[in-house]
């Protein structure tokens, strides 16, 4: 009887400390909501933007679910906190604000890179040179950019989530200008072979760098603590600025 007791009392105490095990490795998965960026971010894993991601998450010890999805879900997952991170995103958290979310909230981790959100006319094409010159011509915006344009006085009578999209209609000039940000659009316009139909003027609506953006709580601050020790070793050790590089030396040839 004793003995059955004893092994009664081991199966008990396995099962518990294995749930609590359990309970703990999840308390460390993280999910991670992400939008596609072609050929430089994919859902397939193939972009530069996914080598880092996977440097940036080497090592840490939960699971981390990376989610591809269209600019709708995207925002309405963050803005119900359904997701613990979002990459890429920018150091401008503030832009959630509308959406009920303090950036007292938010964490961003970074930089990776620096962009521009910049002003794209088709060759041939009337070129603005100020804020008011966009004023008159039909303009289309990357939708995660309306926000910039509106706050310049711009209306936009296209806001697109298809980078792709965007580049096509510019380069058969059915719209007269396009806000988006430099390094997509720069990445996709020689793979769609129309970097002769545009031109990337000077006008730069705004400068951001790109990293990963956290919710601030107890769950993320493991991986948080993660992603800043190894952004920094990335960084220091120069392993960051050449795995761009070879990304730029690959586009030169398309």
């Amino acid at each position: 009887m004793r003995a059955k007791t004893n092994l009664v009392s081991t199966l008990l105490s396995t099962f518990f400390f294995a749930s609590i095990f359990e309970v703990n490795a999840a308390d460390d998965d993280i999910t991670v909501a992400s939008m596609e960026i072609p050929y430089a971010y994919t859902e397939t894993g193939d972009g530069v933007y996914n080598t880092v991601f996977k440097k940036l998450t080497e090592g840490y010890k939960g699971d981390v679910t990376v989610s591809f999805m269209p600019s709708a879900r995207f925002n309405r997952l963050v803005t119900n906190r359904e997701v613990d991170c979002d990459f890429i995103g920018t150091e401008k958290i503030e832009r959630w604000e509308k959406d009920g979310i303090s950036p007292d909230e938010l964490e961003f981790i970074g930089p990776i890179r620096e962009l521009f959100v910049t002003v794209y006319v088709p060759t041939g094409g009337k070129v603005p040179h100020t804020i008011e010159d966009l004023k008159t011509m039909r303009l289309a915006s990357d939708v995660n950019l309306v926000h910039t344009v509106r706050r310049y006085g711009l209306k936009e009578s296209f806001a697109l989530q298809s980078q792709v999209q965007m580049l096509n209609l510019l380069s058969i000039a059915r719209i007269e200008a396009l806000v988006g940000y430099d390094f997509d659009l720069d990445t996709l316009a020689p793979r769609l072979g129309v970097t002769d139909k545009i031109v990337k003027t000077d006008i730069k609506l705004d400068k951001l760098v790109d990293g990963v953006v956290c919710f601030k709580n107890e769950k993320t601050a493991p991986f948080r603590a993660h992603l800043r020790n190894k952004l920094k070793e990335i960084t220091e050790n120069g392993w960051l600025d050449a795995e761009f590089e070879k990304f730029f030396a690959s586009q030169s040839q398309q």
